[in-house]
């Protein structure tokens, strides 16, 4: 028989058994003084679990990517001020300090040139010492000053991706983000849309009776377009440099596929809905993150309520896509002089010419991007002059946009449900072999129900 007593401390009865020396102890207090070999080995594997599920989608490497260089761009402003604060306040404390010695002095009677030197002297180990303990805190932060100013290189020249970090480095952002540490460094962005004042637009052309009247089901449309819009908007903080024009146009178009469509637009407004968040979870981006997705119908719901705010929203795609035209164009001219180099180089030793797949595959995106420029047009005039006509197809979608924003929020509730029960069987498995059956029933049931919960998701949304 196994004693009762504690051979930790040895002062309590147990509670829970090492899972590692199968110790008896009593707390986690316990725990972490019986042996330091079996604390290290679970927070190695702790860790070694974190990064192998750390396996983040093109959405979430995207958002990963943004923020990252926002944050070190803002903690490198932030880390020149206190410098630059820190010098001042040295220099104050400086002048503060010969002040009052020269007074001393020539109350004495004596000269202050010899004290003066003195003090410049003792100055420099004050210095030095302050330099010293900046960097002993960086290196108990985990990172060092040259590694730090390394990746805010990176970031100010705009290539800092994932790849650039290590897999330690890569667990510890996304567990930060994940907890929400980082949004004291992001500066934060109010939609336009979200604001009271309507935005001001001119008048579009009346593009869309020649020959025939539209479709009312161009309000489909229309809402897939605010849904993509809004995704990117969202997913670029609201707002984008020239050099990513490209992914924020592929993100764009990952979403609103429609526009490179032949097909015409669903009838039926759930179909519509679901249909744009497919394409959102679908390979390149694969978003399927439920709270994403419902900010983003929110924000769906609040464009579909004003006539001028989706007609800034789709003039603001067009604008998007004619930067990527020119953008194309520009690169396309690019290939075909740098390929022409090349050939005259080589047309004494070849025979044959060579093609340029890559640049005719520049002037095909080109030819696209103006082609959805030219649909968006299109839609956005339909919307602006038929108003009245789609007021049934807009009723639909704001109740199928509603439903699904419903189905979303249980969906978020399920794995809040499963996080919790994966903790409680985690914390379970580490604590004592002997502990009570009814721990278990109670995560059982909730597991089940919510398991229940998503089956019955499911079957509503199919």
């Amino acid at each position: 028989m196994r004693s009762t007593a504690l051979l930790g401390c040895k002062e309590t009865q147990h509670k829970y058994v090492c899972p590692k020396c199968k110790l008896l102890y009593c707390s986690l207090e316990c725990y972490k003084k019986h042996n330091a070999e079996c604390v290290s080995a679970f927070h190695e594997s702790e860790f070694a679990a974190a990064a192998a599920a750390a396996n983040p989608t093109l959405h979430q490497q995207r958002e990963f990517k943004n923020k990252l260089q926002r944050f070190y761009r803002q903690q490198q402003q932030q880390q020149q001020q206190e410098e630059d604060e820190d010098e001042d306040e040295q220099l104050q404390q400086q002048q503060q300090q010969q002040q009052q010695q020269q007074q001393a002095v020539e109350g004495l009677g004596f000269d202050s040139s010899e004290e003066d030197s003195a003090t410049e002297d003792e100055a420099y180990p004050s210095q030095q010492q302050q330099q010293q303990s900046q960097q002993q805190q960086q290196q108990q932060q985990g990172m060092s000053r040259e590694r730090l100013q390394q990746l805010q290189q990176l970031a100010a020249a705009g290539t800092l991706d994932l790849q650039h970090l290590t897999a330690k480095e890569t667990a510890a952002f996304f567990a930060a983000v994940k907890r929400g540490d980082l949004a004291q460094y992001m500066q934060p962005w109010e939609p336009w849309w979200l604001s009271v004042k309507l935005p001001t637009v001119e008048p579009c052309p009346h593009i869309c009776c020649r020959p025939t009247r539209p479709d009312p089901r161009l309000a489909m449309a229309m809402m897939q377009v605010a849904f993509a819009y809004a995704h990117y908007m969202r997913t670029f903080n609201g707002s984008f440099d020239e050099g990513e024009v490209e992914e924020v146009a592929g993100h764009f178009l990952a979403i609103a596929r429609g526009l490179e469509s032949r097909d015409p637009p669903p009838s039926s407004a759930i179909v519509a809905v679901d249909q744009v968040l497919e394409w959102a979870a679908q390979p390149p981006l694969g978003c399927t993150d439920p709270a994403f997705s419902e900010v983003c119908l929110a924000d769906v719901l609040r464009l579909l309520l004003a006539r001028d705010a989706l007609q800034q929203a789709a003039a603001d795609a067009a604008a998007l896509m004619q930067q990527f035209k020119t953008r194309m164009l520009q690169q396309q001219q690019q290939q075909q002089q740098q390929q022409g180099q090349q050939q005259q180089q080589k047309q004494q030793q070849q025979g044959e010419r060579t093609e340029a797949p890559s640049a005719k595959q520049l002037a095909k995106l080109a030819v696209k991007a103006e082609l959805v420029a030219r649909k968006l047009g299109f839609i956005m005039s339909a919307t602006v002059y038929h108003w009245e006509e789609q007021q049934q197809q807009r009723q639909q979608l704001l109740l199928a946009l509603q439903q699904r924003q419903n189905m979303l929020q249980q969906l978020q509730q399920i794995q809040k449900k499963r996080e919790e029960a994966r903790v409680h069987s985690s914390s379970s498995s580490s604590s004592s072999s002997g502990r009570s059956s009814s721990g278990r029933s109670s995560s059982s049931s909730s597991s089940s129900s919510s398991r229940n919960v998503e089956e019955s998701f499911k079957r509503e949304a199919e």
